[in-house]
């Protein structure tokens, strides 16, 4: 029974890959991201100012890592998701022996692949870049693993909601109201810091409070300009934080995964 069951995960695992990249536009999105990583030179004046080539071939990777991470594979789990929702597949993989933590875990296996690799690989682009500058190369490889492992943190986060939402409402719906989490945790939060996160405003102090601060898990711009990696103490306090909204988010997409999975059953 429990061999049965690990081969059930890996099936599972197998064919939300299969999904996933299906068609050319997986193979297209990849293929632009690397040509444009590489031919960033060519985006600038790089024969006036040569030193506009690392930052812009870092930044290129970097957005195009935030890109595919957020936007398309957070498009294509909402699709996903509602598919398995509509052909009930959870009573299949019950049948299985498959538990709905376990059907969890391993439909966003192939997505955290795709966080990671993306996420890398723009650090790998930054070390590259950077390497023959002033910057010890052991610096530089700090820099790019802290870019990955905070970028690849708060990104599984989201993973963990679009899938939770996905169980009990539309794909296009579960993407919009992830998106607006993760665009207002990256870019609303400092936002509401300017505008109204001050001492005399208590409720913009309290909304900037309680708001999820995921602006702190993207280090493109400690990338692009060089600053170097963070100081040991800052990175694991930070890293702590994105862990934490991590587990949250975890916890709240795997309780709405199991209500669509009751919801289905009814």
């Amino acid at each position: 029974m429990k061999k049965t069951k690990t081969h059930a995960l890996f099936a599972i695992a197998n064919l939300v890959r299969k999904e996933l990249f299906s068609g050319w536009g997986a193979m297209a999105l990849f293929l632009a991201a690397m040509l444009l990583t590489v031919g960033a030179p060519f985006l600038v004046a790089s024969k006036e100012d040569p030193t506009l080539i690392p930052s812009t071939r870092t930044q290129v990777a970097c957005f195009f890592a935030w890109a595919i991470t957020i936007f398309w594979a957070n498009l294509r789990l909402a699709s996903i998701g509602s598919e398995q929702r509509l052909r009930n597949l959870s009573l299949f993989w019950r049948c299985m022996g498959v538990s709905d933590f376990s059907r969890y875990l391993a439909t966003l296996a192939p997505f955290f692949s795709v966080s990671l690799a993306c996420n890398t690989l723009a650090g790998a682009a930054y070390f590259w870049s950077y390497l023959s500058g002033q910057q010890p190369a052991m610096v530089l490889l700090a820099a790019a693993l802290q870019f990955a492992a905070l970028a690849t943190t708060v990104q599984l986060g989201l993973y963990f909601i679009t899938l939770g939402l996905s169980a009990v409402i539309t794909g296009p719906s579960a993407f919009f109201l992830a998106m607006c989490l993760g665009l207002y945790g990256i870019y609303g939060a400092g936002i509401v810091a300017l505008l109204g996160g001050g001492t005399s405003n208590p409720i913009g102090g309290f909304l900037w409070a309680v708001s999820p601060q995921l602006s702190l898990g993207d280090q493109t711009t400690r990338l692009v300009f060089n600053w170097g990696s963070l100081p040991a103490q800052d990175f694991f306090a930070i890293l702590a934080y994105c862990a934490l909204w991590t587990a949250g988010a975890f916890l709240l997409g795997l309780g709405l995964f199991k209500e669509g999975r009751l919801s289905a059953s009814a």
